[in-house]
């Protein structure tokens, strides 16, 4: 008989399913189980593409589990480990995949294991799901709370969170056979409670204490790597649920019909960046600004703030009127080689405060424009000042801004709707993004939008600029 598993049934503090217990004795009296008796080599996991199988399965003990056709025990915290360390180390490995069905085991263990994967996890970035395939409960399912999600199907067994401790009384037994066990010990707890005695009031309470402290530590870690309240992972009060009801309490994330369609998932969602990037660039390319918007939308109080500073700095040197000019331009989203261009061309006095024609950053219509105030160029109403009068603080308006920038563009939007010599030439697909700054500037929207309203509108200078990226330019 294997005496480590009777020891382990015997004095063992449990975080599984009653039954599991069950098992493990009927098992010893029939099981030829042999534990290892020196740390194994870990055993290759299953790959699957970038997705390594990890096996939680059976009554979880404190080792590397016993071998043997009846042996319950088969899976080991320590040899789980060595398992997930050599999958994180794999640097073809970008997902993990913990197959759960098991019942729970030892809590001796399970803590340190569950604590370790979890760091592993946020060092590595790589990701840690689970899945369900029959059972996941008790230790199993703390095990599952290091996993970013969880799947499992409807008729999967998920839970049974609680601590559980045997005390098995062979008092009357020893008596029948005319036994007598006397304990001898120094301090009173010491031998209470034994196999060989009733359990008393005091031992029950001695035992109960423990047990409750353990179910603390047991529910607060889970409810903390999970995102939950430990109030109400307590007050699943050891139930055992069916996943479609565990999913209502937070213990699954996904009801999934099996483990392949999961699988076939998870490669979908981690499919590589360059691979994305290479098969699919105009999506990349989307995803890229997209993400770029994001970034910036997070960091515009920031960079408002300062910004604001800035002005401050200008309108203390250069007065309120040059101050207001930037505030402008910088509302506009104008760059600085934009702007530039526009005062090579004549469209834009920049330096000054004064002096003939268009002078302290002065706005010139283009020709054939009007002056943004429903008059020609050039003209305006009586009584209004003239051109040589700075222009308010308010500035032009947008479609003032972009007729002036299409004006100094060289090669700016031409007849037919098309960015001039887009198509005759892949060398011009920057045209594109001047078409979806401009968007931008006239709608006041995102830089993913306007990718799209131009992609639609000017499909032609869209595929230049595909042919652009492809060939190395940079967005």
């Amino acid at each position: 008989m294997p005496f480590r598993m009777l020891e382990l049934l015997k004095t063992e503090i449990w975080a599984a399913a009653p039954s599991a217990l069950d098992a493990l004795a009927s098992a010893l009296r029939h099981s030829a189980a042999v534990p290892s008796s020196q740390t194994p080599d870990p055993e290759p996991f299953t790959r699957s593409g970038g997705i390594a199988l990890l096996p939680v399965t059976g009554t979880l003990s404190p080792d590397y589990g016993y071998a043997g056709a009846f042996a319950p025990l088969r899976t080991g915290y320590k040899g789980l480990r060595d398992q997930f360390d050599l999958a994180m180390e794999d640097p073809g490995i970008h997902t993990l995949l913990l197959c759960f069905n098991s019942p729970g085991g030892t809590v001796q263990g399970c803590k340190e294991l569950v604590d370790h994967m979890a760091s592993a996890k946020t060092a590595s970035g790589k990701r840690v799901v689970g899945y369900v395939d029959g059972a996941c409960m008790s230790a199993a399912m703390w095990l599952s709370a290091v996993c970013d999600e969880v799947a499992a199907p409807a008729t999967a067994l998920v839970g049974s969170i609680g601590i559980l401790q045997v005390h098995a009384d062979w008092s009357r037994f020893n008596e029948k056979t005319g036994i007598t066990f006397s304990y001898l010990s120094a301090g009173s707890f010491k031998a209470l409670p034994n196999t060989d005695s009733p359990l008393n009031d005091t031992g029950r309470a001695y035992v109960q204490e423990r047990l409750d402290r353990m179910y603390g530590i047991f529910t607060e870690s889970y409810a903390s790597l999970r995102g939950l309240s430990p109030e109400n992972i307590r007050a699943t009060d050891g139930r055992i649920y069916l996943a479609e009801d565990g999913l209502k309490e937070g213990l699954v994330d996904r009801i999934t019909p099996g483990l392949e369609p999961f699988m076939a998932a998870l490669r979908e969602e981690n499919m590589d960046v360059n691979k994305l990037k290479a098969e699919h660039p105009a999506l990349y390319a989307q995803i890229k600004a997209e993400g770029g918007d994001a970034v910036r939308a997070e960091l515009a109080p920031t960079i408002s703030a300062a910004g604001e500073d800035i002005l401050s700095m200008v309108a203390m040197v250069a007065g309120p009127e040059a101050s207001g000019k930037i505030r402008t331009l910088q509302g506009l989203g104008l760059k600085a080689d934009q702007i530039k261009a526009m005062a090579d061309a004549g469209l834009l006095a920049l330096g000054g405060t004064g002096g003939a024609g268009a002078q302290g950053g002065q706005w010139n219509a283009p020709a054939g424009q009007g002056n943004g105030q429903g008059h020609p160029a050039g003209s305006q109403p009586s009584g209004q000042a003239n051109a040589q009068t700075p222009a308010p603080a308010t500035g032009p308006t947008a479609a003032e801004i972009l007729a002036a920038l299409q004006a100094a563009t060289p090669s700016g939007v031409a007849a037919g709707g098309q960015p001039a010599g887009a198509a005759a030439q892949p060398g011009g697909w920057p045209d594109f993004l001047a078409l979806v700054e401009g968007h931008m500037a006239a709608k006041a929207c995102s830089k993913g939008e306007a990718m799209r309203e131009m992609q639609a509108k000017y499909p032609e200078a869209h595929k230049a600029y595909i042919l652009g990226l492809q060939k190395g330019g940079a967005a």
